[in-house]
């Protein structure tokens, strides 16, 4: 008879290095499983930390059928900072496209998915956005174009301060 040691539960620091519970994140925060997603995606948590139960990504396609659109209400109108989970490798794509419709403001923005994250952070902005709170906001995030895996992990909106 073998006789296998009992492992202790994971610290909560060592689960934190995991996973991160968007619930106790500042701001809007809206996890890869609350997006509309069209074509092929894969699930994946080969790379941690990640926000929720893990993340999507597209295969390296690049064919733009896979498309992820998060649809939410802002709070207030107003200005905001747009951050990205992904994890970050030279295997990333280089150019997602991003666009973001909120009343009748349009923007697109294009997202470097190699570049490091800041440290101890989850998020990189992609950049400044204006949102109107008497419309729905869409922000959809394909692989349009692209070359390298686009990783679909968490959006985040911070109202700007500034």
């Amino acid at each position: 008879v073998l006789d296998l040691p009992v492992l202790a539960a994971p610290s909560p620091e060592q689960k934190a290095a995991i996973s991160i519970d968007p619930v106790k994140l500042p701001g809007i925060v809206l996890d890869d499983k609350q997006a509309t997603l069209e074509g092929e995606w894969k699930s994946s948590r080969g790379f941690k930390p990640y926000i929720g139960t893990g993340y999507v990504h597209d295969d390296k396609r690049g064919d733009g059928h896979s498309i992820a659109t998060f649809g939410f209400k802002a709070p207030k109108s107003g200005r905001y900072d747009l951050r990205i989970a992904y994890s970050p490798h030279e295997t990333r794509a280089r150019k997602v496209p991003i666009t973001i419709e909120s009343g009748t403001q349009k923007t697109a923005l294009i997202f470097d998915q190699t570049r490091p994250l800041p440290a101890g952070e989850a998020f990189r902005s992609a950049g400044f956005i204006q949102l109107t709170s008497d419309a729905e906001t869409k922000i959809v995030i394909s692989n349009t174009g692209t070359e390298g895996f686009v990783i679909l992990d968490a959006i985040q909106i911070i109202e700007s301060k500034e």
